[in-house]
């Protein structure tokens, strides 16, 4: 891609960004053009040599080619976006002034202290899926969290839900296994949606910047119509419509958050969750999340434009 190809593909996005007050990038890894790019030698290695040493060294450090090229997307799609949200505000950012922006929270969370804007990354690495995806909050806003769950990434055995339960407060366990008794218990359905609400607990973790380890996701309750998300599921692939009807109380009191959750491939579900400001809209709104995809060719060819 020519030097004014990429300007103009990075003035496209830039141009997205007004679209919506929030926005999911997905890298889908799978998908042809992907494939043949990482799939050259020369271009997974030109690629590459965008990072610093020691992210390069952490790519080649998995095993799997297949989890070599997600990390590659992940941090390529990190530098993409920020770079557009650093264009919108009309900066024009060096690659190596770029990357000096990152800092992290206490816990690791990716953050970009000179944007007003919260932003957060989640991937999907399995024989099923090869997806990255992330997630801002383009408002001056406070915090937003994102995880990709695939039902293929939980081992299905008779009791898996009470394998589960540590994660579980005792009323969304309680729903869920008369949902299960309603709808049959079969591995698969179990599967299934302890991969929906393994995201909406991990986007949730990842949105106060913890991580799993250091947050109690029992003491977070997630209040939702499970039978009407996965009777709308399957209609709302490949469009940009979320199921927003879910409430989260902790200590039995309501928070005010926005909460998104959507199937985003078979047996693949993505949930967002954004703490909602004074200012913002209410929580649960019609305010959805605009989907934009984009390859590894064009991120490449923006990031290496700017370089």
């Amino acid at each position: 891609m020519a030097d004014a190809d990429a300007a103009q593909t990075a003035c496209r996005h830039v141009e997205a960004l007004a679209c919506g007050s929030k926005l999911l990038f997905v890298v889908d890894l799978s998908s042809r053009a992907s494939q043949a790019f990482v799939g050259d030698a020369f271009s997974f290695e030109m690629a590459l040599s965008l990072l610093p040493l020691a992210q390069q060294l952490s790519v080649r450090n998995k095993r799997l080619f297949r989890a070599q090229t997600n990390a590659l997307a992940n941090q390529m799609l990190r530098l993409f976006v920020v770079l557009l949200l650093l264009l919108q505000q009309h900066r024009r950012p060096s690659l190596s002034s770029l990357l000096a922006g990152f800092s992290s929270n206490a816990h690791g969370k990716p953050i970009y202290p000179s944007l007003p804007y919260c932003f957060n990354l989640s991937n999907s690495c399995n024989a099923s899926s090869n997806l990255c995806s992330m997630v801002v909050a383009n408002t001056p806003a406070n915090q937003i969290g994102v995880d990709l769950a695939h039902s293929h990434d939980i081992s299905s055995t008779n009791d898996l839900l009470a394998e589960f339960e540590s994660i579980f407060h005792p009323h969304e366990y309680s729903h869920i296994q008369k949902y299960l008794a309603q709808t049959g218990s079969a591995a698969i359905n179990n599967s299934v949606l302890l991969a929906q609400f393994w995201a909406l607990k991990e986007s949730l973790s990842k949105l106060i910047g913890t991580g799993l380890v250091n947050i109690d996701l029992s003491s977070y309750h997630f209040s939702f119509d499970i039978d009407h998300f996965n009777q709308l599921a399957p209609s709302q692939l490949n469009t940009d419509h979320w199921f927003t009807e879910i409430t989260l109380f902790a200590q039995a009191k309501k928070l005010d958050y926005s909460i998104y959750l959507k199937q985003i491939q078979k047996d693949l579900y993505c949930s967002v969750i954004h703490e909602n400001s004074s200012s913002s809209v209410s929580a649960n709104s019609s305010d959805n999340i605009k989907i934009i995809n984009v390859g590894l060719e064009e991120m490449f060819s923006v990031l290496s434009h700017y370089k």
